[in-house]
């Protein structure tokens, strides 16, 4: 139980850095709410854990014929969704303008996630003993 709370918290304080980074890198089209102590940081970052978790599998799994012709370039796709369903259900706190952008967006995010993984995530779970 306390390795799962563990992750679960560790994948969250993940998804708000690359949300942040992401925000202050693409200023112009990709907004994030950094008021209120980072509160809405940290609704995003669960609402997109969550539906990492819920929605992505069952998308990744209609989806992959289609995955497997663009040789896995529609996976991006599926990220866009997710990041526009984040958009849609938490309004003007957290918004990305156009679907280029989130694409971009989605891309860097991935690259971003991979890295954190790499760096923060992996050391602390082998330091756990995991």
């Amino acid at each position: 139980m306390k390795d799962d709370i563990f992750n679960w918290l560790l994948n969250i304080i993940v998804y708000g850095l690359v949300l942040v980074i992401t925000s202050l890198v693409f200023k112009n089209s990709f907004y994030l709410d950094l008021s209120n102590y980072g509160l809405w940081v940290l609704i995003v970052s669960i609402l997109v854990y969550v539906l990492n978790r819920t929605i992505k599998p069952f998308l990744t799994w209609i989806t992959i014929p289609l995955t497997a012709a663009t040789l896995g370039l529609f996976f991006f796709v599926i990220n866009v969704l997710i990041l526009k369903i984040a958009d849609l259900l938490v309004g003007p706190h957290f918004e990305i303008n156009n679907f280029f952008m989130a694409m971009v967006a989605a891309i860097f995010i991935s690259i971003l996630h991979s890295l954190m993984e790499l760096i923060i995530v992996k050391p602390l779970k082998k330091q756990k003993g995991e």
